[in-house]
């Protein structure tokens, strides 16, 4: 998930005793998790405990080394360590380890690290990416990025089956991959993706500035309704490319098993925003609850839609758009809320419509909070404008009659309600002035019910 400017990292060393020369298990074991998490603070908010267990290791140059640690509760991470005789410290741009990475040969087979390659050239120079990211971005050589997968868990790898299947149809609308490096534990089901590396696109932003540019544009005389809202249609159409894609990959019916997964899943989510949101938006929510919960409990669900691979966290922030108007599709890693407890179990179309569509709401929420309420009809008119645009051009390019992710009303709201809850419970993870967007996009849902 996609967001907005970080400010610079707190740089956090340990020294290290060069009498005794602990071992790097033994200096694990003392530090503090947070302390070595591409962004502070974050640990705390997803109450992380230590110590830190060492099991397993790959070395990437002299000083450094990827390091694969579970901590105090049974999670396990993935940290890239920079080690001299002087410190022990999380790598940051310039220490050479996204380069390393780029020159790893074959692994041994007894290795629990495998590598996959699509293309390789060495490259020179790192840089961080100064956006906020659930994960972090390191951009090499200015030609490929690589995304350092903190937090491992089962679906930690979700993007590489979509990828694949995007790349078998021939989808060409996003970036061009280039490594992954995964790790599996012993005697576990499936490996876990620790490090992925694909095209750097230089020249384009995502949705988080260019839509919103766009809206402001129309608010300020400089471009007309229909103009500001005309990317809607070309999004819209890119991402019905997209899943035919995923159709031609994979497919079943959903039962009512499904529908029931999903009903729990909503509860869930709810019950954990309501938990999280404090403040004059928890009081909100809270008010607002007993109605959702009522609307829920009446609902049925009789028409089942077909499920298949999705993009997973589809919103306006995965898109880019360059300076000639293209648009690129990126981070199939699933959504960041949904990661513990996830599988690669198939999924609905709706729920990345539904993530798409009130992504278009929330660059409204975020103009009306920056212009202080002075255009809020104006607003929702571009809402109304561009969330009609993006569903007629998805109908209108989706190949496939029965596929229709609009079709059962009910179920599209379902999961624009959960993608709400998730964004609560984003704020409180990780952005926590993130917090107003669904606070004001959640009333509009309500009146719907």
């Amino acid at each position: 998930m996609l967001l907005r400017q970080l400010p610079a990292n707190t740089v956090v060393t340990h020294k290290v005793d060069l009498v005794n020369e602990p071992s790097l298990s033994e200096l694990l074991a003392t530090v503090d998790l947070e302390d070595l998490l591409p962004h502070r603070g974050r640990a705390s908010a997803q109450k992380v405990r230590g110590p830190l267990t060492l099991l397993d290791s790959l070395e990437l140059t002299s000083a450094i080394t990827l390091c694969i640690v579970r901590d105090g509760q049974g999670e396990i991470f993935s940290l890239p360590l920079f080690q001299d005789d002087v410190e022990i410290r999380r790598v940051r741009a310039g220490d050479g380890a996204t380069e390393a990475l780029l020159r790893l040969q074959e692994l041994s087979p007894t290795s629990n690290f495998s590598l996959k390659l699509w293309q390789r050239q060495e490259l020179q120079g790192e840089r961080a990416i100064g956006v906020d990211q659930t994960e972090e971005s390191i951009i090499i050589g200015e030609r490929a990025i690589a995304k350092w997968f903190t937090h491992i868990n089962p679906s930690a790898n979700s993007s590489l089956p979509r990828i694949e299947a995007l790349r078998a149809a021939g989808f060409t609308a996003m970036p061009t991959p280039w490594l992954s490096l995964e790790w599996k534990e012993p005697r576990a089901q499936g490996a876990k993706l620790v490090v992925f590396i694909s095209d750097f696109l230089p020249g384009t932003r995502d949705g988080w500035e260019w839509a919103i540019e766009d809206l402001e544009k129309y608010l300020q005389g400089n471009s007309t309704l229909g103009g500001s809202t005309d990317f809607a249609t070309e999004v819209a159409a890119l991402i019905a490319q997209m899943h035919c894609a995923f159709i031609n990959c994979a497919l079943r019916p959903a039962d009512q098993a499904d529908v029931a997964l999903w009903f729990r899943e909503f509860s869930a989510n709810l019950d954990q925003a309501l938990a999280v949101t404090s403040g004059e938006c928890g009081q909100r929510l809270h008010i607002a609850a007993p109605k959702i919960r009522n609307w829920l409990s009446a609902l049925t669900i009789s028409e089942f839609p077909t499920l298949t691979l999705v993009h997973g966290d589809l919103h306006i922030g995965q898109i880019l758009r360059s300076e000639s108007g293209n648009y690129t599709i990126i981070d199939f890693d699933g959504n960041p809320i949904a990661h513990k407890g996830a599988t690669f179990a198939l999924e609905p179309l709706v729920k990345d419509c539904a993530g798409m569509l009130q992504s278009i709401d929330h660059v409204g929420r975020v103009v009306a909070k920056r212009t202080e309420g002075l255009h809020d009809l104006e607003i929702k008119l571009w809402i109304k404008e561009a969330q009609e645009k993006f569903q007629n051009a998805y109908l209108l390019n989706m190949p496939i009659p029965h596929e229709n992710p609009f079709a059962v009303a009910d179920l599209l709201l379902l999961f624009q309600f959960q993608q709400e809850f998730r964004e609560f419970l984003y704020a409180n993870s990780y952005l926590p002035n993130w917090v107003y967007v669904p606070d004001t996009a959640l009333p509009a849902l309500v009146e719907r019910i």
